[in-house]
């Protein structure tokens, strides 16, 4: 939880009495709640691993958590998550949230010196990535959409994941903003009011209260045309689920969580 350090000033002039007047801590949780909107809610999760993890770390050789860290613990630190088969990216993420609090707090910040810097370009040099991720190609999709009847457990899942993987394959969508990170944390997924089908075109427009490239929040819009004709448009009187009323919650009706949607996915690709 971040604070904010010092006295509030005094407000000079003549008191208007019709101003409302706000206490320092309600002033700071204002403040608080504005700052939470800064960064997404995975990335707040994300950095809060990490410091999580750093200071188990400094607690298990250190037995100290002063603040800011040493550059040479973090060194250790970079050392201590390869044996562990950390991923040079996540231990760059994690070395981004350290930076994070640092600079959060006002204090140096020791992420930045030249040993660690060169530390990570050691790291990633001995660790090279191997790109062995492959496009999911039209043909992959439509064979896709001809297994999901005989992989879901009824008619309605069926068109419901067939609804999901096509948006998000010709809108170019992460799975993040059609779906709910869990089934009790709905995340960034979009919501019935933000899909409306136009009957008139068959056409569907889609607004991203969300997106990854729209940390502003200024909306991004994308509208759905039918563009193969063995993929046709799913309307809101498919997916919508029995006895769920189409305009509240999630779009998909029902909440569908990630690891349900890369489950379904898994089986199609492994069939």
């Amino acid at each position: 939880m971040v604070t904010f350090p010092g006295q509030l000033p005094g407000l000079g002039g003549t008191t208007n009495s019709n101003f409302p007047v706000l206490s320092a801590i309600d002033l700071q949780r204002r403040s608080q709640e504005l700052l939470s909107y800064s960064i997404s809610d995975n990335t707040r999760k994300l950095y809060d691993t990490a410091l999580n993890v750093f200071n188990t770390f400094r607690k298990a050789y250190y037995h100290e958590e002063k603040w800011p860290p040493h550059s040479h613990e973090l060194v250790n630190f970079v050392w201590y998550l390869s044996y562990k088969q950390f991923s040079p990216n996540t231990i760059k993420s994690y070395i981004s949230g350290l930076s994070y609090f640092c600079k959060l707090h006002n204090v140096h910040d020791s992420t930045q010196s030249f040993l660690l810097r060169k530390v990570l370009v050691g790291l990633t040099r001995k660790n090279p990535r191997a790109h062995d991720r492959k496009p999911l190609t039209l043909d992959i999709l439509s064979s896709i959409l001809r297994l999901l009847p005989t992989i879901c457990k009824s008619p309605y899942e069926s068109a419901l994941f067939s609804a999901i993987f096509t948006t998000a394959f010709f809108e170019y969508f992460r799975m993040g903003e059609l779906v709910q990170n869990s089934v009790h944390d709905p995340g960034r997924a979009i919501q019935a009011r933000d899909v409306i089908y136009l009957e008139h075109n068959n056409t569907v427009p889609i607004f991203l209260r969300h997106s990854k490239t729209d940390q502003v929040g200024k909306r991004i819009s994308s509208w759905i045309s039918p563009l193969h004709a063995n993929i046709p448009i799913v309307t809101a009187e498919n997916i919508s689920a029995p006895g769920t009323a189409y305009g509240q919650g999630g779009y998909f009706g029902s909440p569908v969580a990630l690891n349900s949607l890369f489950s379904y996915l898994t089986l199609c690709l492994n069939d």
